[in-house]
């Protein structure tokens, strides 16, 4: 049974770039599917360890306040704990090291709230300006300045004025405080600044997110804080050149700043929470979608009351920061592969087109020998017939005749046979030893050996100037009597034959009956003839002449003009 061979399809640039570079759009589009899938999965992870955290971190501060102050003071040092004290947040490294970390914005957010039997928010981590206060020798409190329904307009004020500083803020780190005068209720741990200024610095670490104020030390947006009041509660004290609140030094302030989250966002998340509602024991619940939340609920005791810390914490899968992050790690792997897959297809391209172009060398090569090989072949088939039949005839002289038809013949095949050799074997040469020829001398030579046949075509010859050249003598030599023998054989009668020497070329000049094209001249078994059968060389010399200068680092031109053909080797 014959079995039907599939001759192997040739591939061009343009399907190299269908199969590859739409293979790497695929995994692209792949990766940035499943990346997407990663993020969330991240995200979510993240989410529930801060949250964990963030919840034990709140319950341990209530404990200790708890344990450590009997006074109407615990819900409200408590309040402004949890405000101090939230660090929900995820952290997502991108590609050039730095950390995204989320913000109150787009649907990112956190809440905390203490809510007590009534479903009343007793505590919660709604931003406040908080501050410790140290009086004397104590380790001191933290203090806040409230903003409540009840609040003087000049309190709410500076919330608003707070708000709008942050809203154009990238981080809250860049936000500096500064207070240089308070009043102070010491019975219910609150403050209200009375001279100060809130600024935003836009020289940040991005790494870290601290203020460098050594480099901008002249802030982006500022306001001043200006507030009067007249409260026997309230006891004022004025900062030193140091900053320590008090003159006589029996009151000390530290880390003054907003702390907790913006009161919109605190109420859209705190909406739904309740003493009974949502009560999980300390699980913890997850809802996914575009925005990912988490929730823990925790019973806790202060002071004989039962109250419930809920923790909420959101994130938008789809706010800014976040897509920024994702098309960027995106963006780069799908850069960095269709690149990659570009490169190979050009590189691929480059391999086959040599593979393509050494099948074709190799058909052309093997079909034009045989070609050749076969006509000197059917000649001597003939003559040997006429040969035999002269010799039955007795005929000697045809018989003299045909013998030497048929030795031409073989001497032609043998040729042929003997200069593809020398082709395949300048081929094969990877290592040439080199020293200093003269090329006048070893044209000469090879002239003198021709010097019978140029008389009997009456061809004359010219050779003028010097060329050194530091080459292997015998692959020169090979490539000047090819040259040399290519112009004997083409020159017309009584034609010439003109060679030029310079340190940089050596040229050939001779006449011939009309003008070729010289363009495919180098291959193998082309002449240049109308009709290969007229022709009267192997068309191999000048293919030996080409691979025999290149392999010294020459360069081999052709060109026919005015009915002169031209052979130049080029430094």
């Amino acid at each position: 049974m014959l079995k039907k061979i599939k001759k192997k399809k040739r591939i061009s640039l343009i399907e190299l770039f269908a199969k590859y570079v739409g293979a790497a759009l695929i995994i692209s589009l792949l990766f940035g599917i499943g990346y997407n899938r990663y993020i969330h999965r991240e995200i979510a992870e993240q989410m529930k360890i801060s949250t964990m955290d963030n919840s034990l971190q709140l319950l341990n501060i209530i404990k200790k306040i708890n344990d450590d102050n009997d006074s109407e003071n615990i819900i409200r040092d408590i309040d402004s704990s949890m405000s101090v004290n939230d660090h929900n947040y995820i952290e997502l490294n991108n590609p050039f090291g730095t950390t995204f970390a989320y913000s109150f914005s787009g649907g990112c957010g956190s809440a905390a709230a203490l809510i007590d039997e009534n479903n009343n928010i007793a505590a919660s981590n709604k931003m406040k300006l908080c501050t410790i206060l140290s009086f004397g020798d104590n380790d001191g409190a933290w203090y806040q300045c409230p903003c409540t329904e009840e609040s003087i307009p000049e309190i709410k004020q500076l919330y608003e004025n707070y708000m709008e500083l942050y809203s154009s803020s990238e981080i809250s780190d860049n936000i500096q405080t500064d207070i240089k005068s308070i009043y102070v209720n010491k019975k219910d741990h609150t403050f209200i600044p009375c001279k100060g200024s809130v600024k935003l610095f836009k020289a940040v670490d991005p790494r870290s997110g601290d203020v460098l104020y050594q480099y901008n030390n002249v802030p982006d947006k500022e306001f001043d804080i200006n507030i009067q009041i007249d409260n026997e509660n309230y006891e004022f004290y004025e900062s030193d050149d140091n900053y320590d609140l008090g003159a006589d030094y029996d009151i000390k302030m530290f880390f003054c700043r907003f702390y907790g989250t913006p009161e919109n966002i605190f109420d859209e998340m705190s909406s739904d929470m309740s003493f009974r509602d949502n009560y999980n024991y300390g699980g913890l619940s997850i809802r996914y979608g575009d925005i990912i939340t988490i929730e823990r609920d925790t019973p806790v005791t202060i002071n004989g009351k039962d109250y419930l810390l809920s923790i909420k914490f959101a994130i938008n899968t789809k706010c800014s920061e976040i897509r920024v992050f994702y098309w960027l790690r995106v963006i780069i792997f799908s850069a960095v592969l269709i690149t990659a897959a570009i490169v190979f297809c050009i590189v691929k391209n480059a391999k086959n087109k040599a593979a393509y172009a050494f099948e074709d060398h190799r058909k052309a090569l093997t079909n034009n020998l045989a070609h050749d090989i076969k006509t000197p072949l059917t000649a001597i088939s003939g003559y040997a017939e006429n040969l035999q039949k002269a010799i039955e005839n007795n005929d000697t002289g045809k018989a003299v005749g045909y013998i030497s038809s048929i030795l031409k013949n073989v001497e032609y095949t043998d040729s042929i046979v003997n200069r593809t050799l020398e082709l395949n074997k300048i081929d094969d040469i990877r290592e040439i030893n080199k020293s200093e020829i003269n090329m006048r001398e070893i044209t000469e030579n090879i002239l003198e050996k021709y010097k019978l046949m140029l008389e009997e075509k009456n061809i004359s010859t010219e050779i003028s100037g010097e060329m050194s050249l530091n080459a292997d003598r015998a692959t020169i030599y090979s490539a000047l009597e090819n040259l040399i023998t290519n112009a004997v054989k083409y020159t017309i009668p009584m034609g010439r034959i003109e060679i030029i020497m310079d340190k940089m070329s050596f040229k050939i000049i001779n006449d011939i009956f009309e003008n070729i094209d010289t363009k495919d001249l180098t291959e193998p078994f082309v002449t240049g003839d109308n009709a290969r059968s007229k022709k009267t060389g192997s068309g191999l010399g000048l293919s030996i002449a080409k691979n025999a200068a290149e392999l010294n680092g020459l360069n081999l031109s052709l060109s026919s003009a005015e009915n002169k053909f031209t052979a130049e080797l080029l430094k």
